[in-house]
């Protein structure tokens, strides 16, 4: 964990080849990803990520090393947490995410970069569920479920389940299918 946080990509490649586990933690709940966030290190954030690190890995205080870099205004750090796929709705003990943390310490490009990454999230969500209402108005579907058996959904229950899109809702929408039928 030492050479992580100093930054000593060498020496923590060589520790990996011989089994060290990237992912154990100190008395604090920290792990060598952050501590190498702590210490500013870019290149070792993005080798630790690529080796297996626990990207949303929580200390003590429920800080992931996203809100660890957001909290000391580490830019680049911060950039390849997001870009690596870091959850970005975390929240620490205190109930704070990584873009209050950010905004909360005036570092405008954390702000900025978290607020955009949240937006494509988003978009991406919208894609998909309008993917989904295209399909669904060009075919019949037959859902299968546990609870209920080959249910049909047609345009006459279009609305309910347009109200009713989204990846935790399926059973909810299949009910909804049920009921009018």
């Amino acid at each position: 964990m030492i050479a992580a946080a100093l930054g000593y990509i060498d020496v923590v490649c060589l520790l990996v080849s011989y089994g060290a586990v990237l992912n154990s933690k100190d008395k604090n709940g920290n792990t060598a990803l952050h501590l190498c966030v702590v210490g500013n290190h870019v290149k070792m954030t993005q080798f630790l990520i690529e080796k297996g690190a626990e990207i949303d890995s929580l200390n003590n205080r429920n800080q992931t090393p996203l809100v660890v870099a957001a909290e000391l205004g580490h830019t680049e750090v911060a950039e390849v947490l997001i870009r690596s796929g870091a959850d970005l709705q975390v929240q620490e003990k205190s109930g704070r995410t990584a873009l209050y943390v950010a905004s909360r310490g005036s570092f405008q490009a954390i702000v900025d970069m978290l607020i955009r990454a949240e937006r494509e999230k988003i978009l991406k969500l919208k894609i998909n569920r309008d993917g989904l209402r295209l399909s669904q108005n060009s075919r019949k579907e037959t859902f299968e479920s546990e609870d209920c058996n080959d249910i049909e959904a047609t345009n006459h229950c279009e609305h309910e389940i347009n109200q009713n899109i989204s990846l935790n809702h399926f059973k909810k929408i299949l009910w909804n299918l049920s009921r009018n039928h």
